[in-house]
C-alpha cells in the first residue's frame, strides 16, 4: 500500500521517497478506443516520479523529471479515480494514471503538487539528468 516515508527514509537509489504505491498507467499503444491500463509501482522523489514493475524490481521502467511536469488534471479524479500528468518539452506526452480509490488518488495528487511547487521554487534544473528524446525513459 502506498505511503508518506519521513525525510529520513531513503530508497535504494539514495534518494527521499516522498510516496510510493500502485497506480495503473495507460499504455500509450494498443488499439484506438481500447483501454490498456497497466500496473505499476511508483515512487514519487524530489526529483523525479519513477515507476516500476513492483517494488522488488531494480530496472526502472520509466521515470519522469518533476520539473518536466506542466500540469496535474484532476478533472476525472471524482468519477474516476484519475489523474493526468501534462508534460512540457519538445515531445509532450499525457501520462494517464489511475489509483485504487478517491483518497489514494487525491493522497498521490496533493504529493506531486507539493513537490512540483518546491522543484520549481528552488529553480532545481542542475540535479536532472540528460534525457533522452524519449525524456521518461532514462538512459
Amino acid at each position: 500500500a502506498s505511503q508518506f516515508i519521513s525525510a529520513d527514509d531513503v530508497t535504494r537509489v539514495n534518494q527521499t521517497r516522498i510516496i510510493e504505491g500502485y497506480l495503473k498507467k495507460k499504455s500509450p499503444k494498443g488499439l484506438p478506443g481500447l483501454k490498456a491500463w497497466q500496473q505499476r509501482y511508483f515512487v514519487l522523489t524530489p526529483e523525479k516520479l519513477k515507476y516500476f514493475h513492483d517494488p522488488s524490481c531494480a530496472k526502472t521502467l520509466g521515470a519522469i523529471p518533476v520539473l518536466m511536469i506542466e500540469k496535474v488534471d484532476i478533472s476525472k479524479l471524482d468519477r474516476e479515480y484519475r489523474f493526468d500528468l501534462i508534460l512540457s518539452g519538445e515531445q509532450s506526452r499525457k501520462f494517464n494514471l489511475r489509483a485504487s480509490n478517491k483518497a489514494m488518488a487525491t493522497k498521490w495528487h496533493l504529493a506531486l503538487m507539493e513537490t512540483l511547487e518546491l522543484a520549481k521554487s528552488e529553480g532545481d534544473r542542475k540535479k536532472m539528468r540528460d534525457f533522452s528524446n524519449k525524456y521518461w525513459k532514462e538512459q
